[in-house]
C-alpha cells in the first residue's frame, strides 16, 4: 500500500479546506481497507499513524491557529469515521462549490 506521508499530508492542508479535508479522510480510509499484515509493517516502519499527526485537516486548522489548537477541524469529533467517508467528502465539495456561487 502507497501510504500518505507526513510531507503530502502537510502540502494538502497549504492547499486549503477541500484537499485537506480530503486528505485527511484518505489516510484513515487506509488505515480501513489495510490488512491486518500492512497495518502492523506500516507502524513498524514509521509510516503510518492514525492519530493527528497525518491529518492534514488537523494540520491545516493548527497553521492558521496561533495556539496551534486543531479543535476546530472537522473530524475531530467524527466518530465511526469509515463509515461517514463519502457523506464528509460530499458536504465538503458542495460547500466549496457554494463559496463560488
Amino acid at each position: 500500500m502507497d501510504w500518505i506521508t507526513q510531507e503530502q499530508a502537510k502540502q494538502a492542508a497549504e492547499q486549503g479546506e477541500l484537499p485537506s479535508l480530503e486528505c485527511s479522510l484518505e489516510h484513515h480510509q487506509q488505515g480501513r481497507d489495510a490488512t491486518k499484515l500492512e497495518l502492523i509493517m506500516a507502524i513498524e516502519n514509521g509510516n503510518c499513524s492514525m492519530g493527528g499527526q497525518l491529518c492534514a485537516c488537523c494540520s491545516k486548522y493548527r497553521l492558521i491557529s496561533s495556539a496551534g489548537s486543531c479543535k476546530d477541524c472537522p473530524l475531530e469529533e467524527a466518530t465511526e469515521i469509515h463509515q461517514k467517508l463519502g457523506q464528509l467528502i460530499a458536504y465538503a465539495k458542495r460547500k466549496q462549490e457554494n463559496k463560488k456561487c
